[in-house]
């Protein structure tokens, strides 16, 4: 749909680069023209769209100031904009002398390879990698590894899946770059709010709750297995680590580790991203059947535990990760990855959240190789 939206504008004169510094006002975009239109852009505000949305997510990646806002807005194209994404705020027609005290200026990050230090102890910080161009970015930077490596990246924007060829290629790239530091990477998440016209089956509901992440992947078990062996054989003998989506059930992870070693008898260490809560009542269970670790993923983890899309701005008031319930629940939850001897890391926004360090380091979500 992506490709089709782009082939009409182009036939009909009307493919889009954006000036030089715009600030693009919209409620979607694909995650592809995003990317294309990053080097001209100055800043994104999403209306009407969550901070954790894929779309929002990608923006950051991108290194794109983004502001999310809802209400009624009135936008005219070419209109003059202030956005300050660092405070959350945006002026529209602004007076000649706010321009002239807000210049034009990003943030610039400056390498580190100093060791994070909490009461004595070494933190291992890890990136949150979207595509190749930010593993490289990472690494550049001081990261002590890729705590998530999201693999949807080459199967978006195209009308067939990648050649195994090109997608091992892919893989062994990032691997060069994070030589003797771990990697975990997930398998492919698609469904939800990340469709893929391809992979979709009539009759499957491609919602929030229905076919996607894993669930998706073993009814397509051919293209999952193509995914597994350009993973196994992209990363080679990298630190590697593998990590399955969306996983409700032992069951599902058995099968999933099952098609892990029909392909490689000595597999890498196998985990799930612990996104829907009854995952984490079974913990033991996973344990036994062959996981080693878990990833909190608070993004996904807080809308199924507040039955509130991660989507909805609406909603947004319950997308709070400090919300006592749900740090309560999280707690718990460490607990039991502890007590069934899992390791434990934590991916999504609230991975990033500075008033949430110490709480991570506290309850124990400090693995030595996932963080």
């Amino acid at each position: 749909m992506q490709i089709a939206h782009q082939l009409v504008r182009i036939l009909a004169g009307k493919a889009i680069t954006p000036p030089e510094g715009a600030v693009l006002f919209a409620h979607t975009v694909s995650p592809v023209e995003l990317q294309i239109w990053a080097a001209y852009l100055g800043g994104i505000v999403l209306h009407d769209l969550s901070p954790t949305a894929h779309l929002a997510i990608v923006a950051r990646g991108l290194g794109l100031p983004a502001l999310a806002i809802s209400g009624k807005v009135v936008v005219r194209s070419m209109q003059e904009a202030l956005l300050n994404a660092f405070e959350g705020w945006l002026e529209l027609d602004p007076p000649p002398q706010h321009i002239k005290e807000f210049p034009p200026k990003r943030f610039k990050l400056t390498p580190d390879a100093a060791p994070v230090l909490v009461a004595g102890r070494r933190i291992r910080v890890l990136a949150n990698v979207n595509r190749p161009d930010e593993a490289l970015w990472a690494a550049e930077l001081g990261a002590d590894g890729i705590g998530l490596l999201r693999t949807e990246f080459i199967y978006a924007g195209r009308s067939e899946p990648p050649s195994l060829d090109a997608e091992r290629a892919l893989y062994a790239g990032i691997a060069k770059a994070f030589v003797g530091k771990p990697i975990v990477a997930r398998t492919l998440d698609i469904g939800g709010d990340k469709p893929l016209p391809y992979l979709q089956t009539a009759g499957q509901d491609q919602g929030m709750l229905g076919v996607r992440g894993l669930r998706l992947l073993l009814r397509h078990k051919d293209l999952f297995k193509t995914h597994l062996r350009a993973l196994l054989e992209g990363f080679g003998d990298s630190d590697f680590a593998l990590m399955f989506p969306m996983v409700a059930t032992p069951e599902e992870f058995a099968e999933a580790r099952d098609l892990v070693l029909s392909l490689e008898p000595n597999p890498p260490r196998l985990g799930l991203m612990l996104e829907i809560p009854a995952a984490s009542y079974a913990l033991d269970v996973f344990k036994q059947e062959g996981a080693s670790f878990i990833s909190l993923g608070t993004n996904d983890l807080m809308q199924y535990f507040y039955a509130a899309s991660r989507l909805s701005v609406e909603l947004g008031y319950l997308q709070d990760p400090k919300l006592p319930a749900f740090l309560a629940f999280v707690e718990e939850t460490i607990r039991r990855a502890k007590r069934a001897g899992l390791e434990i890391g934590v991916c999504g926004e609230s991975a990033a959240d500075a008033r949430l360090t110490r709480f991570w380091v506290q309850t124990g979500a400090d693995s030595p190789r996932h963080q």
